[in-house]
């Protein structure tokens, strides 16, 4: 496993955004994971819709439209 490890500087505002952008990651992967557990088949298409769904029932996940997934 690598690991690395640095120091950071930054204001509250940055740590903050961090923060937000790591619970709104880890709440993407605890809502998807059991679908795609469930079906096979599932594809990057599928899952984008399950985020769009995702940003319609959650206000705080309204960003997750505006997202550019490249191919």
């Amino acid at each position: 496993m690598l690991i690395d490890e640095y120091k950071r500087h930054g204001n509250q505002a940055q740590y903050n955004a961090i923060e937000e952008a790591i619970w709104l990651t880890q709440f993407i992967r605890n809502k998807c994971l059991r679908p795609w557990m469930d079906s096979c088949g599932i594809n990057r298409n599928d899952l984008y819709c399950f985020y769009s769904q995702l940003a319609g029932n959650y206000a705080f996940a309204s960003c997750l439209t505006s997202l550019n997934y490249a191919s």
